[in-house]
């Protein structure tokens, strides 16, 4: 069929022209939409979703610190956790909990009465995660 119509004439040749540009494309992305679905298939056991659980450091509101202060995070799963006070120049004050935690809500108290009126960090550290806060102690 495509040699009669090239050999028919001029519009002949251009529909042959069409008719072989089309269907190369068509083929192409025939060919694409199979790749696309052969690494789709292959792939799919190959790698593991790793889904992390971070936990929830809550805002200290005000965040001026007067007397005892309760500082709080909440944990999905079962943590080990570093829960610190640091000055401006990032220098440990205190250290409130180091250690293995349940899943759930933690308070932490500090009392701030012993430490002068400054700017601190309150910092909650796992093993993928780590979150520091500003806050302001004025006694």
């Amino acid at each position: 069929m495509l040699r009669e119509l090239w050999f028919s004439g001029t519009w002949g040749r251009i529909l042959a022209n069409v008719i072989v540009g089309v269907s190369a494309v068509v083929a192409l992305y025939l060919l694409y939409i199979a790749y696309r679905k052969l690494v789709a298939a292959y792939g799919r056991g190959r790698k593991k979703k790793v889904t992390v659980k971070y936990a929830n450091v809550f805002e200290l509101k005000p965040p001026f610190a007067k007397g005892t202060v309760q500082f709080g995070f909440e944990l999905e799963e079962p943590t080990k956790v570093e829960f610190n006070i640091l000055d401006k120049h990032d220098n440990l004050v205190v250290q409130l909990h180091n250690g293995e935690l349940e899943a759930g809500i933690h308070p932490l108290l500090f009392d701030s009465t012993k430490h002068p009126n400054n700017i601190y960090y309150y910092q909650y550290v796992s093993d993928v995660q780590k979150v520091s806060k500003k806050f302001i102690i004025d006694n």
